[in-house]
């Protein structure tokens, strides 16, 4: 193929799709029985492209996640409903459980010791955030889980979307806008709304990471993948 087609492929992708399906030619291949055929090989070749590259960037979003999850214990909220009343209760249990681990646990507890703490420490932590509800009747439930976090930035570090080790709390219904954060290392006791990072946290978390993998944690490495991006731009251009 013309070299000048393939860079014209490469930057726009609607080129592509027009070099693949030319508008007078598109409906009459559809109406023989060649062109079926034809149409629809190219349609399972796109879907098996699909699948394939989402697997990859699955593995590889896995690939950079993991070993930065390993060592974190996030804590996710998620309160009945997005009235007011329910976010405020949310901000309140969480300013609450936050103050209770910030009294409970020196500055430099490792992860191991926070968890311990939740767990044989949970009936005062329930407690903690019966107060915080101020006697509103909501069931609520505290479990140590695996939970799934969108991309996030805590201070100078960000953390790539994917499954992290929580303390998950959910109130009444759950079906509210949640709120995140990281117990350790401790990015929310010095400041639960930019969640400031101690210098010793971030030293910590980095003297277990490759330099790649701090490079994730920098915003320096960009996880994507090249084929979804370029048909994502087919679809959306």
């Amino acid at each position: 193929m013309d070299p000048e087609r393939l860079v014209l492929m490469k930057l726009n992708p609607r080129y592509f799709v027009s070099i693949m399906f030319p508008k007078r030619n598109f409906f009459a291949m559809q109406h023989s029985h060649a062109g079926r055929h034809l149409f629809l090989t190219l349609l399972a070749m796109l879907a098996s492209w699909l699948i394939f590259a989402g697997s990859l960037a699955g593995l590889r979003q896995d690939r950079f996640v993991r070993p930065a999850a390993d060592h974190l214990l996030r804590l996710r909220i998620l309160p009945e409903d997005n009235s007011s009343e329910a976010q405020e209760e949310k901000l309140r249990v969480r300013d609450a459980v936050l103050a209770q681990l910030a009294a409970a646990l020196p500055p430099n507890a490792d992860r191991s010791q926070v968890e311990d703490y939740i767990l044989t420490h949970s009936g005062a932590l329930e407690n903690t955030v019966k107060s915080a509800l101020s006697g509103n009747e909501r069931s609520f439930s505290l479990s140590l889980t695996d939970c799934w976090f969108p991309e996030k930035t805590y201070g100078s570090l960000f953390f790539p979307q994917g499954t992290y080790h929580a303390l998950l709390i959910r109130i009444g219904q759950a079906s509210g806008r949640n709120w995140w954060c990281c117990l350790y290392p401790q990015l929310c006791y010095r400041d639960a709304v930019t969640a400031a990072v101690s210098p010793e946290s971030e030293e910590e978390l980095r003297s277990v990471l490759t330099e790649e993998d701090s490079e994730v944690l920098d915003g320096r490495r960009k996880i994507s993948f090249f084929l979804l991006e370029w048909l994502s731009e087919i679809f959306h251009a």
